[in-house]
């Protein structure tokens, strides 16, 4: 008689499960750097955002004009997308300061992927046009770079990913 006997068909059913158990286990950790993926493309995009925002700026409104636009942490699932105002109407921008201030919102934003959060507090950026030239944290000069790290939340040691903001403007993904 030909056919399988009751080992062999057991060894099957528990090699299949434990691809399945090993599949099931991976789903995670696959479902989570996709997360982390996603949010860090986010963020890049919508710093790239001020950025071209910086390099269309002409309008003015109410008085003031904008000098710039820029990211600001808010907390460890939310940044702000703001422009940098100078209130006393100067059209060189004199008197900005260069950082976030209260006011300058334009844009709240929510890291929206389950589990993913900032892993660090980063200085504000901002883009100040026309190049735009890149200022961070307020300084009075181009600086040369500042990092933000994203990573899943109860794994932030193993799990994260970086965005590199140049000077230069350049932005890097790691």
């Amino acid at each position: 008689m030909k056919g399988f006997t009751l080992i062999e068909a057991i060894v099957s059913v528990a090699i299949i499960g434990l691809m399945s158990a090993f599949t099931v286990m991976g789903y995670g950790d696959l479902r989570n750097q996709t997360a982390l993926n996603r949010a860090v493309q986010k963020v890049a995009l919508d710093i790239r955002k001020a950025q071209n925002l910086a390099v269309a700026t002409v309008a003015q409104s109410s008085g003031s004009v904008f000098c710039g636009y820029g990211i600001h942490y808010s907390g460890p699932d939310t940044y702000i997308l703001f422009t940098d105002k100078d209130l006393s109407g100067d059209p060189l921008c004199g008197s900005v300061n260069r950082k976030f201030d209260s006011g300058e919102e334009v844009e709240t934003i929510n890291i929206e992927q389950p589990n993913i959060k900032l892993k660090n507090s980063f200085s504000d950026i901002l883009f100040f046009p026309p190049d735009p030239v890149t200022y961070i944290n307020g300084a009075s000069a181009p600086t040369l770079q500042t990092v933000i790290a994203l990573c899943v939340k109860n794994k932030c040691d193993s799990s994260f990913k970086q965005i590199t903001v140049w000077g230069n403007g350049r932005i890097d993904i790691e």
